[in-house]
């Protein structure tokens, strides 16, 4: 009878050992599931074939003699177009439903004048998009990055700033290889960022160009524009912190006969930080 009983729990042991291998083996094939979908990058989700590459590539070329005219609505139509060719669907970030009917009141004297550009009217599509098929095959992530980095300066041209920053945002993403290609989107971002007062996201941006290129001028310039406006900017944010703080505790010490002057706040003058002392 001991025997049986010892036999059995061998078994259970055995059995036991055997299951927690098999759940230790199901988690890392998630585990390892789950870093491999992590890994994907924007860069290398979308490829494409010869044909519809060089039809945006065509598109591409007439959205920038569209920009060099002056006609950065018709420019924008194009390289949306562009755009939704390489990627096989509608782009996020197109703001066409925008557009102004003022961008086009002058077509009539414009069209004696860029009588080269074949200008869309309308937001209607120009191409058709394709589904995939097994063409697809060529990589067309700097396709993509130049194509949205042109666009930002559509909207930088209209004084669009968050969709700058937002074309930017994208084409940084695909991981542009040439160097004058991060430069352009980084000094578009860079001057939508500061039109928006988003002064230290803007240094960041030229920053960063200083490490591609520490000769860049408008980068120097910045650098040493920037930082004093920053300073005030904090400054004066922090001024009417304390101004709303202040208004909000004489609220409150108002019940027990008090305001904040019975406080008295000493600025540090090397953190920025206050201290306060209580006085009768």
């Amino acid at each position: 009878m001991s025997s049986t009983t010892d036999e059995l729990n061998d078994k259970f042991k055995q059995d036991l050992k055997i299951d927690q291998e098999k759940s230790s083996q199901e988690e890392t094939t998630t585990s390892t599931d789950e870093v491999k979908i992590k890994e994907i990058k924007l860069k290398d989700k979308y490829k494409t074939n010869n044909e519809d590459l060089k039809e945006a590539n065509n598109l591409k070329v007439l959205g920038n003699k569209a920009y060099t005219a002056t006609e950065y609505q018709n420019a924008i139509n194009y390289y949306n177009e562009a755009i939704s060719l390489l990627k096989k669907e509608d782009d996020e970030n197109n703001d066409t439903n925008n557009n102004n009917d003022s961008d086009n009141e002058d077509d009539d004297n414009n069209n004696n004048n860029n009588q080269n550009i074949n200008k869309p009217k309308k937001v209607n599509k120009i191409i058709e998009i394709r589904k995939n098929t097994e063409d697809d095959i060529i990589p067309c992530f700097e396709e993509l990055s130049i194509l949205y980095s042109n666009r930002s300066a559509c909207y930088l041209s209209i004084k669009q700033y968050d969709s700058v920053i937002k074309d930017c945002n994208i084409a940084l993403e695909f991981e542009p290889t040439p160097t004058s290609i991060k430069i352009k989107i980084y000094h578009r971002r860079a001057q939508a960022r500061e039109q928006l007062n988003k002064l230290k996201e803007s240094l960041e941006d030229y920053q960063e160009i200083i490490k591609l290129d520490s000769s860049f001028p408008q980068a120097q310039q910045a650098l040493r524009r920037l930082p004093p406006k920053i300073k005030e900017k904090e400054d004066k944010e922090r001024e009417e912190m304390m101004g709303k703080l202040k208004d909000l505790g004489n609220t409150i010490l108002g019940k027990f006969g008090m305001s904040t002057d019975n406080f008295q706040f000493v600025k540090d003058p090397n953190t920025g930080g206050y201290s306060v002392n209580f006085k009768k």
